[in-house]
């Protein structure tokens, strides 16, 4: 969706409350929690700024903090009630048409439900962009590096993580995207009981990550997390992974669209 010069992000200015002298203007608003910011969301604040821009007026989201969960449930009531006041308060209300995916509504709750079963392809269609979590990385037993493939064992600061399992990811590293896989999961294998960790491989990089904030996104599914029955029947079926994972990348779209080095 191209992007208006008012949304870049040098043109943004973030208000805490709304009595700000330089928001006592004429304005477009919408207001909602846009968690996620997914395809339903940039549309709306693609209107927003183009209507806004159409009579010089000043284009605004007013947003929640908490999430309000007791107004607005399930779209209900929203756009009747502002149209039954909108005259006696004096502005206009109007409504921009949803957007569906393969005949689904995309809505945040589409998208959790689609992470949490592993459908990271078309969550990543529903936001515009491939899902990804933000996370400290801490300092683990090392046993990845023993097998020969290090890993970043990261904290994730998300509330929602996707389904266990083996994922091609892009880590960023220095300011550029880096081809990954990423494992989500308990590490059966050493672990009878143990908690959900996220450990990423990321290829063709040497470096101490302890301590960094790492950003991942997450491609495409490769496989469900198993327990194997030996140390060298998990080492192979890493290097089969990383193999799978090398050959999705040079996928001339995949790699056009991504550009991870």
């Amino acid at each position: 969706m191209p992007q208006h010069p008012a949304t870049h992000p040098k043109n943004l200015r973030l208000f805490h409350g709304t009595d700000n002298a330089e928001i006592a203007r004429p304005t477009v608003l919408t207001l909602g929690v846009f968690d996620g910011l997914h395809l339903g969301h940039q549309l709306i604040m693609q209107t927003v700024v183009e209507r806004a821009h159409a009579i010089g007026a000043l284009p605004t989201v007013l947003t929640f903090e908490p999430h309000p969960r007791a107004v607005g449930h399930n779209r209900e009531g929203h756009i009747n009630l502002l149209r039954s006041v909108s005259k006696d308060l004096g502005f206009f209300a109007a409504e921009v048409p949803e957007v569906r995916l393969r005949g689904k509504r995309v809505s945040s709750t589409r998208i959790r439900e689609l992470l949490n079963q592993g459908r990271v392809n078309l969550a990543r269609r529903m936001l515009g962009r491939p899902y990804g979590v933000e996370g400290r990385v801490v300092r683990g037993v090392e046993r990845g590096a023993k097998l020969g493939f290090p890993t970043a064992n990261l904290h994730p600061r998300n509330r929602v993580i996707p389904l266990n399992g083996v994922y091609v990811t892009a880590t960023l590293l220095e300011g550029e995207w880096r081809r990954s896989v990423t494992n989500i999961g308990t590490r059966p294998t050493f672990e009878a009981k143990a908690e959900t960790s996220v450990e990423t491989f990321v290829m063709n990089w040497s470096g101490d990550l302890y301590g960094d904030v790492v950003r991942v996104r997450f491609l495409h599914r490769l496989r469900d997390e198993k327990k194997f029955n030996s140390i060298e029947e998990l080492k192979s079926q890493i290097e089969r992974d990383v193999t799978r994972a090398q050959n999705y990348f040079e996928h001339v779209g995949v790699n056009n669209s991504l550009s991870a080095v």
